[in-house]
C-alpha cells in the first residue's frame, strides 16, 4: 500500500478501492470489550492455550460463542502473544498489568489488513470495559 493511500485511509476511515489491486481497503477502529477482558482473564487462569482450547473454556465459562472471534485481537494492544513453536497464546506482562494493576492502554487500535497502524491517545483500564461487571470475575 502506498504511503498516500495509507494516510487517506487513516484520515477518513472509510472504505476505498486500492489503487494497486482494486481490493476494498479500510482501516478498522477496534476497542476492547468486556468479553475480551473476560477472555484475557480465562487465558491467565488456565495458562498458555491453543485457540480451540481457549474457545472451549470461554463457552464453558458462560461466554458462549459471543465474542470468541475477538480473543486474538487482544494482541493489537500487546496483552497476549502467540508462541511460534507451540501455537499457544499466553498473557504478556503488559496483559497481566492491565488486568491486575490498573495499567492504562490506548482505548482504540486502528487496524488495516490485520496489522495495527496506530493507537488512540485516549486510554482505558480493564475496569472500563463494558458488557460485564469486572469485579465479578
Amino acid at each position: 500500500m502506498t504511503d498516500w493511500f495509507r494516510k487517506m485511509l487513516m484520515a477518513d476511515r472509510k472504505a476505498h478501492d486500492c489503487p494497486c489491486c482494486g481490493q476494498v481497503a479500510k482501516v478498522y477502529r477496534r476497542s476492547i470489550t468486556g468479553a475480551m477482558v473476560f477472555q484475557l482473564k480465562v487465558l491467565y487462569r488456565h495458562g498458555p492455550l491453543v485457540s480451540r482450547e481457549w474457545n472451549r473454556l470461554n463457552v464453558e465459562g458462560g461466554l458462549g460463542q459471543a465474542g470468541v472471534g475477538d480473543m486474538t485481537k487482544l494482541a493489537y494492544w500487546g496483552l497476549i502473544a502467540k508462541d511460534r513453536e507451540s501455537s499457544k497464546w499466553h498473557v504478556t506482562r503488559k496483559g497481566y498489568n492491565f488486568l491486575f494493576w490498573d495499567l492504562e492502554i490506548p482505548r482504540y487500535a486502528y487496524v488495516y489488513d490485520g496489522a495495527v497502524q496506530s493507537h488512540s491517545d485516549e486510554t482505558m483500564k480493564a475496569s472500563h470495559a463494558r458488557d460485564f461487571e469486572y469485579y465479578d470475575l
